[in-house]
């Protein structure tokens, strides 16, 4: 018998092992998809509330702007470019009305 020819498991032997592992791979299968779908829940349940959190935060934040407008003397509006009544519509807008480009 040549050394190289021990190395090497016969055929069944080689069937069964995969076969175990095949058995022992499907009884950890479902709980690890189980835990891989909670996970994956929990992540993006995560991120929708950090993005919520950004939203409102953002949202006060604009809020707190246009509200400083009507703070502002004529002089001031003027020096940026809006009139009395201008500011005081934008100061109307709704607190969700948020400006595309500061969205993000």
């Amino acid at each position: 018998m040549l050394i190289h020819d021990s190395l090497y498991q016969s055929s069944s032997d080689v069937t069964s092992a995969t076969a175990d592992q095949t058995n022992s791979n499907s009884r950890h299968s479902m709980p690890m998809q189980i835990a891989n779908r909670t996970f994956h829940g929990l992540w993006h349940g995560w991120q929708a509330a950090v993005a919520g959190a950004c939203q409102t935060i953002l949202a006060s934040e604009v809020r707190r702007e246009r509200n400083a407008l009507l703070d502002l003397n004529d002089q001031q509006l003027r020096d940026i470019g809006i009139d009395r009544i201008t500011a005081k519509r934008e100061a109307q807008r709704s607190w969700l009305d948020l400006p595309t480009g500061r969205s993000r």
